[in-house]
């Protein structure tokens, strides 16, 4: 469930780990949850969580407010 606030809506997500054969569509949908939830801005951090991110943008989450980055450093 989403906070409730004044402010912006931002989503940090890192990679769910240990989905074996359903990691690829868990991020995924995901990914398309998160677009969909109202999210202004997605983080994914992780190499999964590109996945999530690409789904994200594929349902229409504009680019620039998506944003994966490899790890958390």
């Amino acid at each position: 469930l989403p906070l409730r606030s004044g402010g912006r809506r931002i989503a940090v997500l890192g990679d769910m780990l240990e989905l074996g054969m359903l990691t690829e569509s868990a991020h995924e949908r995901i990914g398309r949850l998160a677009a969909a939830s109202g999210v202004e801005w997605l983080i994914g951090v992780g190499s999964a969580s590109a996945m999530l991110c690409r789904a994200a943008r594929d349902v229409g989450m504009a680019e620039e407010r998506v944003f994966h980055f490899p790890n958390a450093q």
